[in-house]
């Protein structure tokens, strides 16, 4: 799953300590003093939470709650079961516990750890194809996931390059893993048997982490996609040297 992290807040965040004429809410930091990563951390940690409301300059939209553009598939060659889950969406970004991030220049790493007080995630899920010989196709509207306290880990990884004779950063690639305390699962309707959708869900969260580790293999493109798209937007208007005090 490492290729997980909250990508959402880098995006967001790194354009927080740095940037020349950017709203308010950025915060600058001297990257040659020992207590940079920290001014990084509580820069990144305000910088999410003013994201309630949309930053049009930069083209970030509003990000709690947070709507995913994509539909998130999964295909087991095996069975032929094919998953679909859609018409995603996230609310918890701005609910934040703590928030720890450090920067190397030699690397061009940026790594944030920020962690949640609590992360909902609504979804419509369907379940089509065949298992065995009993054909499948279940639809589950409005289902939903609890994360308690999740840790999202989100690794960003950069290269400079020049234009008009200004150097700029852009990222190329990024990591993220999700580390919740506890993961509780709500699917809803899978039966039209109402005690038997509960049962589902009760054998779901025995393991809820397990369930959720699983979900991990599926999700993390469809995310990073527009993460890593708005994070360039803002680095393609920054020049590198605005970053730093």
């Amino acid at each position: 799953m490492k290729t997980l992290s909250l990508i959402l807040p880098t995006a967001l965040i790194i354009f927080v300590y740095c940037l020349g004429p950017v709203p308010d809410f950025i915060g600058r930091c001297d990257i040659h003093l020992p207590s940079f990563n920290q001014c990084l951390s509580d820069a990144i940690q305000h910088a999410i939470i003013q994201l309630k409301v949309p930053i049009p300059d930069y083209d970030l939209p509003v990000i709690d709650p947070f709507k995913p553009g994509h539909t998130a598939v999964y295909g087991n060659s095996k069975t032929g079961l094919r998953q679909t889950y859609s018409n995603i969406e996230i609310f918890g970004f701005t609910n934040i516990n703590s928030t720890s991030a450090s920067f190397s220049r030699a690397s061009e790493i940026l790594a944030i750890n920020v962690t949640f007080n609590d992360f909902f995630v609504t979804f419509d899920y369907r379940i089509r194809g065949r298992f065995i010989t009993i054909p499948v196709d279940v639809l589950s509207r409005n289902s939903s996931l609890h994360l308690v306290e999740p840790t999202f880990e989100l690794v960003f990884y950069m290269y400079e390059v020049r234009r008009n004779g200004v150097v700029y950063f852009r990222a190329v690639n990024s990591t993220l893993n999700m580390v919740p305390k506890r993961a509780i699962f709500n699917y809803t309707r899978v039966f039209d048997n109402q005690s038997q959708n509960d049962a589902l869900n009760a054998r779901i969260n025995q393991n809820g982490n397990e369930a959720f580790d699983y979900l991990q293999k599926l999700f993390p493109q469809y995310f990073t996609v527009d993460f890593q798209k708005w994070f360039n937007n803002v680095l393609e208007l920054v020049p590198a040297k605005s970053f730093f005090v």
